[in-house]
């Protein structure tokens, strides 16, 4: 997990979900970080994501937003990370390399 990733969770974790969001408040939203941070470490980003990033962007044709969801992609592949879970699976459609799993496809 990249701090970045948990920058965009904090945007979604504390946006009211009638506007696509978790509707968690700062405390709450505090404490899930906790939880993520505890249980995955942090990825260091590097020259080679960044390469792997462009020849992702190049070879697939992303442009507009998508382009951070490719970032993300870019970070699994360079750190051996094969799985990602979403509720936006259709983001990540274009990228056969990864397995993209939705939260209701994960057992407890």
């Amino acid at each position: 997990m990249k701090a970045w990733v948990l920058i965009e969770f904090w945007s979604v974790a504390t946006r009211p979900e009638e506007v696509n969001g978790l509707g968690l408040d700062t405390k709450e939203c505090l404490a899930e970080i906790a939880r993520l941070r505890s249980q995955f470490p942090l990825l260091d980003d590097s020259h080679e994501v960044f390469e792997r990033w462009l020849a992702l962007v190049r070879e697939l044709q992303i442009s507009g937003n998508h382009v951070h969801d490719i970032r993300l992609v870019a970070l699994m592949l360079e750190h051996g990370i094969t799985h990602i879970l979403t509720l936006h699976p259709r983001d990540f459609l274009s990228v056969t390399d990864i397995t993209v799993l939705e939260p209701s496809e994960v057992k407890e």
